[in-house]
């Protein structure tokens, strides 16, 4: 009977349990949604970037910028075939440093990728490489998406800054490849937008000291990320003064929790560190790779001639018409909330200090801007992100107090119609990147990779290679360690002993390295053993 009893219950119970879920239900059911939303997030962030990506993943490191491309990637490759797991040790292909050893900064893609390529099989470092950039590059767009959502609710007002940055053509061309400069970007926003959402709820210090932990891995893996750490300082102390408005300065410091200072310090400590230790192996191991200074303008008419040459060659590539327009109304935004008085919070004084630092970055590194378009990465799209973000923000916030019942979903429909033509462009811009005349030139490098495998013992040890500039693109794709000399030590009278003392038994030259072994008595010690219209392999006479 008692049995009977409980059992007509039940159905009473579970319509009692569907009508009031209990809190651990509405709990896992906010968490499911958050989940759902942030698949629907990176679904359309794919769309943007895989087909693009997809054309790219395989290949060894081509297209713009494949110098910088091809010292990166030789990191990994000497990490993988050296069999060492020192990430503080890095080394290149290029012999040319001490035993290769070089000043690069943290090389956490190439020592993750050499990893992976450890267990999947070197043949497909490629793809880890680039998959592991990119996937560190979508942190920044996935991070303003979820700070924007997070203080409207609007799926579509994160949208906005979302889609602005995972279409500006420089900052995709980079996440596809081998470069560190976007994974870092991703590492550093992610970082802000953590100390950022850090001013409320459970353990907001934790939080705070896990987004400046976040930022300084950033910053470590580009140094030119570093000065956005003084953004967390200057928010916590502007929270310190909202909070006790006439305060001192001495009394605002003592307000600030010590797990603060902690994280900072730390932070401080490593960044700092890592530059003197990047100087000390600069100065030890010889010639580097990697830029191991500031690079300021010389005059007014260096600033001219820069800003010239990034106007014609790669300005349009940072932006596109409608980033560029997006950018103007934000800019003119903060303008007229200067005019009116507005009164500040964490983003407007994040905006004041990264604005700061991209106008100091521009000034130390002004003269590599000229030429060199992934700088812009470090000093101009923070900017940028921040400025759209705003932007978004304050157009929901502008639909959310009209007095009309349409203004919210009209302000949606702006938003949308603002985040929409950002991609058209896209593919485009990208695909000239690689398929211009860069591709062409490694291919007889290609070839050369063929012969010299097919050579067999005869061609083992270190090689050098005639008629290439960069230090070790040509060594990736042969897949070699060795030398790339410079002109005038081809032409030297001693360049037979140039190749001795580095026990050189084998060059590899192409069509033109060959033209400048003419002129010399190299022939005498060396002969061809395999030879195309593009390229020679030569070996020591026996």
């Amino acid at each position: 009977m008692h049995q009977k009893a409980v059992l007509s219950w039940l159905p009473l119970l579970a319509v009692r349990f569907s009508c009031r879920p209990r809190a651990g239900m509405l709990s896992a059911m906010k968490v499911t949604r958050t989940a759902a939303v942030l698949l629907g997030a990176v679904l359309i962030l794919g769309c943007l970037w895989l087909p693009f990506f997809l054309v790219v993943v395989q290949d060894l490191p081509v297209g713009f910028h494949s110098w910088k491309q091809g010292d990166c990637y030789a990191v990994a490759l000497r990490f993988l075939e050296d069999d060492n797991w020192n990430i503080l040790d890095p080394r290149a292909q290029s012999l040319t440093p001490v035993d290769g050893k070089v000043n690069a900064e943290l090389p956490l893609t190439a020592y993750l990728a050499a990893a992976g390529a450890r267990i999947a099989g070197k043949q497909h470092l490629p793809e880890i490489y680039r998959t592991l950039t990119l996937v560190l590059s979508a942190l920044a767009p996935l991070a303003l998406f979820t700070f924007v959502r997070g203080r409207t609710g609007s799926f579509v007002a994160g949208l906005l800054p979302m889609v602005f940055l995972a279409t500006c053509p420089v900052f995709v061309y980079y996440a596809s490849g081998f470069h560190p400069d976007s994974a870092a970007l991703g590492l550093m926003l992610m970082g802000l937008v953590v100390v950022l959402s850090s001013d409320g709820g459970k353990r907001p210090q934790l939080r705070y000291s896990l987004g400046v932990a976040v930022m300084t891995l950033g910053g470590l893996m580009k140094m030119s990320m570093a000065p956005y750490l003084l953004v967390p300082a200057a928010v916590v102390y502007f929270r310190a003064r909202q909070a006790r408005p006439g305060a001192g300065v001495a009394a605002l410091l003592k307000l600030i929790p010590s797990s603060v200072y902690t994280s900072l310090g730390l932070s401080a400590t490593l960044l700092f560190g890592q530059a003197f230790y990047l100087r000390f192996r600069a100065a030890v191991y010889g010639p580097t790779f990697f830029t191991a200074g500031p690079h300021p303008f010389r005059s007014l008419q260096d600033l001219v001639q820069v800003v010239r040459q990034m106007w014609v060659f790669w300005l349009g590539d940072l932006f596109t018409a409608p980033h560029y327009l997006l950018l103007g109304l934000g800019l003119a935004m903060l303008i007229v909330w200067g005019i009116v008085g507005r009164p500040l919070d964490d983003l407007t004084v994040s905006c004041g200090v990264i604005a700061l630092v991209m106008i100091s970055l521009f000034v130390l590194f002004g003269r590599q801007y000229a030429w060199h378009d992934y700088y812009a990465i470090a000093a101009f799209y923070p900017m940028a992100a921040m400025l759209v973000t705003r932007l978004a923000l304050e157009m929901w916030r502008v639909g959310s107090l009209s007095e009309l019942r349409t203004g919210r979903p009209l302000m949606t429909l702006l938003l949308l119609a603002a985040s929409l033509p950002l991609g058209f462009p896209l593919n485009g811009r990208l695909e000239t990147r690689v398929n211009h005349w860069w591709r062409h030139e490694i291919t007889w490098l290609t070839s050369a990779r063929v012969a010299l495998d097919a050579c067999g013992a005869r061609c083992s040890g270190p090689v050098v290679v005639l008629g290439a500039r960069s230090p070790n693109l040509p060594l990736a794709y042969l897949d070699r360690q060795g030398y790339i000399p410079d002109p005038d030590e081809i032409l030297s009278t001693n360049f037979l002993r140039y190749l001795s003392n580095r026990g050189v038994r084998t060059v590899v030259a192409s069509r033109d390295g060959l033209k400048e072994l003419e002129r010399t008595d190299f022939y005498r010690r060396f002969r061809i053993i395999s030879k195309a219209p593009d390229f020679a392999v030569i070996i020591r006479r026996e």
